[in-house]
C-alpha cells in the first residue's frame, strides 16, 4: 500500500477522514464541497479542494447560496429602511451632522473666548478652594448654557450647499 493520497475518494471515505457520517457529507455537498458527478457513477471528491473547502467552511468562510441570499435580502430591506427614513426626515447625513457641528463648535469657540473679561470679575479676591470651586462650576455652568442654547444659523444653512436649507 502506498502513502501517497489519493486525487479522489468515495462519500465513505470522506466521511471516514472528516470525522462525519455519509449524510453529513450529503448535507456539505449542499452547502458547497467540492464533488465530481459521472452519470451511472458514484460520486467522486477530490481531496485537497475537499479539505480546503472543509477548513474553510469549519472556519466560517464559506457561505451556502440560503445563507448568501439571506444577507441579499437583509440589505434590500436595510437599504429600503434608509430610503423612507431620508423621506421622512428622520436620517441625517453625515455632510450635514459635519455642518451643524462645525457650527456649533464655532459659535461655542468665539464665545468661549469672550468670556475671559465676565470670568476675571469672579475670580478676583478668591482666597479659599471652596470659593475657586464655587467660581469654577458659575463657569462650567456659563459654558454648557452656551451649548444648551445653541440653534443653527439661518447664514450656515444658506452658505451649505445640498442642504435642505439651501434648496428650498
Amino acid at each position: 500500500m502506498s502513502d501517497k493520497t489519493p486525487d479522489f475518494v468515495s462519500q465513505t471515505e470522506v466521511a471516514h477522514w472528516l470525522g462525519v457520517t455519509r449524510q453529513t457529507v450529503i448535507n456539505l455537498e449542499e452547502h458547497g464541497m467540492p464533488v465530481e458527478r459521472e452519470e451511472g457513477k458514484y460520486p467522486r471528491y477530490p481531496v485537497p479542494d475537499v479539505i480546503q473547502w472543509y477548513v474553510k467552511y469549519k472556519q466560517g468562510g464559506v457561505r451556502s447560496y440560503d445563507q448568501l441570499r439571506a444577507r441579499h435580502e437583509a440589505a434590500k430591506a436595510e437599504l429600503a429602511e434608509i430610503k423612507v427614513a431620508k423621506e421622512r426626515g428622520d436620517l441625517v447625513t453625515a455632510q450635514e451632522f459635519e455642518r451643524v457641528l462645525g457650527g456649533c463648535l464655532d459659535q461655542l469657540r468665539s464665545k468661549i473666548i469672550s468670556r475671559p473679561g465676565a470670568w476675571a470679575a469672579r475670580v478676583i479676591g478668591i482666597e479659599t478652594p471652596n470659593e475657586g470651586q464655587a467660581a469654577v462650576k458659575e463657569m462650567m455652568s456659563d459654558l454648557l448654557d452656551l451649548l444648551r442654547a445653541y440653534e443653527p444659523s439661518a447664514e450656515s444653512d444658506s452658505d451649505s450647499q445640498g442642504s435642505p436649507a439651501a434648496d428650498s
